[in-house]
């Protein structure tokens, strides 16, 4: 079962909604793929192209060397009339037993914790592409492959006005390989880009065929590493700001991300330096390299492939219709919202494997790992009475 639209996301219409700008472009266009931990946003433009990446305990908040003294925001010391959470709690009780609401609501206040060291869930950073002299495009598809977790880019165009051109571009998270990958590939003319990695966190280093982003949070100090591996049949070259590729006609990107958290009450890290985090996090990029695109792909679809097949949906619906055209004409034609239906039931599940994983630290949280905000809205964080 495929999601998928025919034109680029800077030629789709967009509803007014609480973001703006290239956030609210994400939200309503981007593609979620995951392997449980690390996340990527698929945007699918075509002359200059983003891809949104995330990884599920790049947090700020909770410990620090800021707060020595942190406890999860618990307050454990009497206020000023001597009492404790629990006692306002037993006169809350005693308030909407007898009726005194008022009095209760405003008792509550005494329950809410230590604001200090109330983080959130962070954005890793952008992923950038200049694809610059496309023009003309045409026979444009974007779509999201449920069922093996793959999404897939495509249309036809030309360079400047030379000769026409099909670029592919095929983007996975590997469960089994703990990896992102991202190949593009280009016939009847040649592939020329710059890469970049943007971030709140600080700058990526560029080498030749290479990407590291590491470093600490500023909050919490929880350091964080990304590494990336780009192999290409062309020219490969490094600036101080970016990754150029040329004369080629495919590329692939193959990338993993961490951090030092860890699930261990009070200090909730792992102990690791960060040459430790980044030989770590090396270690598994350098391993999925050697067994190449074909190999990874494989892998991936037959681990996905085993939870997506359990279940099929058919309630009669409107096939080939893009997602958006089915969402504005949702309330006109029966067989739209059938396949809407079909759609919405089968992401749910795509979206519950693809952002939780039985080896997972963390659960899913309120937007299971994906995000592009540094200040997202209820911190992007975990609710019992939402996804817990």
């Amino acid at each position: 079962m495929k999601l998928f639209y025919n034109k680029p996301p800077s030629k789709t219409k967009l509803k007014k909604a609480y973001w703006r700008g290239f956030e609210n472009l994400w939200e309503q266009t981007s593609l979620p793929i995951g392997n449980g931990s690390i996340g990527m946003g698929i945007i699918g433009n075509i002359k200059s192209d983003k891809i949104v990446l995330n990884h599920k305990t790049l947090w700020a908040g909770g410990p620090s060397p800021k707060r020595p003294d942190y406890c999860g925001g618990n307050i454990t010391t009497p206020d000023k009339d001597g009492k404790l959470p629990v006692d306002y709690y037993k006169e809350i009780y005693t308030a909407f037993k007898n009726g005194e609401d008022s009095k209760a609501h405003e008792l509550c206040e005494k329950l809410v914790g230590i604001m200090d060291g109330y983080g959130g869930y962070r954005c890793w950073g952008t992923l950038e592409f200049d694809f610059n002299g496309i023009r003309n495009e045409k026979n444009y598809n974007r779509e999201l492959d449920m069922l093996n977790g793959v999404c897939t880019v495509s249309y036809d165009a030309k360079k400047g006005f030379g000769k026409k051109l099909h670029d592919e571009r095929v983007s996975f998270v590997s469960y089994p390989d703990k990896c992102g990958v991202i190949r593009i590939k280009r016939t009847g003319e040649k592939l020329n880009t710059e890469i970049k990695l943007s971030s709140a966190h600080g700058n990526a280093k560029y080498e030749k065929g290479r990407i590291v982003h590491s470093g600490e949070m500023e909050d919490n100090a929880l350091k964080f590493c990304l590494v990336a591996n780009i192999i290409a049949n062309g020219n490969i070259t490094a600036t101080e700001n970016s990754i150029k590729i040329s004369d080629a006609t495919e590329m692939t990107i193959i990338f993993s991300a961490d951090t030092d958290y860890m699930d261990t009450y009070p200090v909730y890290r792992t102990g690791e330096s960060a040459d430790a985090l980044y030989d770590r996090v090396n270690e598994t990029v350098v391993n999925a390299t050697k067994k190449g695109f074909q190999e990874l792909l494989k892998s991936h679809k037959e681990d996905f492939n085993k939870f997506m097949e359990r279940v099929s949906i058919d309630l009669n619906g409107a096939f080939d219709v893009p997602a958006d055209s089915l969402l504005y004409n949702y309330s006109k034609t029966p067989a739209y919202r059938k396949r809407a239906a079909e759609l919405l039931y089968q992401y749910g599940r795509y979206m519950t494997v693809s952002s939780s994983r039985e080896s997972d630290i963390l659960p899913s949280n309120l937007q299971g790992i994906w995000n592009v905000s540094n200040n997202p809205k209820w911190s992007c964080d975990f609710h019992t009475n939402v996804n817990l």
